[in-house]
């Protein structure tokens, strides 16, 4: 029982990280595909701040700033720029980005790789979502499996048990339908019949 109960818990952890994989993954996967294609609203980035995230033996950097699309229509604040780090830009320049859509980022002109990874995490959430319904699919087919084996013994044994009272039956009518002889001792004559007469003729 405690083997089975483990299992059903393995598995519905399965399915839980599955779906958490995927409700992050699938949503991203039309941004990203559109980001790798620079697909979106040309425009200018202007770098305002630099933003550090220091790591043991490594620091990770991207710059801030603003984005205005080339007629002007879009103007986009606090936004960083994809890609960048701290050697490749300075306060106050500017290049050329790309809006497609993201709340926090634009990208340069050559797009972007997130595509790959975003992929990657989906695939992984389907798989582990399949793994999880095979088990439970898999579970369900061997109680049914034991189930039927369990019903199977017990008519068996309830045939052999009426097949062992039939035949109990049966020897007890023998012995109760063969009449009852009484056995003389040997020289001793046999016992006269009731209703036969002890003349001679």
């Amino acid at each position: 029982m405690r083997a089975e109960r483990r299992l059903s818990a393995f598995t519905v952890a399965l399915a839980l990280l599955g779906l958490l994989l995927l409700f992050w993954s699938v949503p991203e996967l039309g941004p990203t595909v559109k980001a790798a294609r620079a697909d979106g609203v040309s425009g200018v980035f202007t770098a305002r701040e630099l933003r550090c995230i220091q790591h043991p033996g490594h620091e990770s950097c991207v710059w801030a700033g603003d984005f205005a699309s080339g007629d002007g229509r879009i103007q986009r604040h606090d936004v960083e720029l994809y890609g960048s780090d701290r050697t490749t830009l300075a306060a106050g320049r500017t290049v050329q980005a790309v809006d497609t859509g993201r709340a926090s980022r634009v990208y340069g002109p050559g797009g972007s790789g997130e595509w790959l990874f975003t992929t990657l995490l989906a695939l992984a959430g389907a798989a582990l979502v399949a793994v999880a319904a095979r088990r439970v699919w898999r579970g369900g087919g061997r109680a049914s499996g034991h189930g039927a084996s369990a019903d199977g013994a017990s008519a068996d044994g309830a045939s052999a048990d009426g097949a062992s009272a039939d035949g109990a039956s049966a020897d007890g009518a023998s012995a109760d339908g063969e009449p009852a002889r009484d056995e003389c001792a040997p020289g001793e004559p046999a016992p006269a019949v009731a209703g036969e007469s002890g003349g001679e003729p």
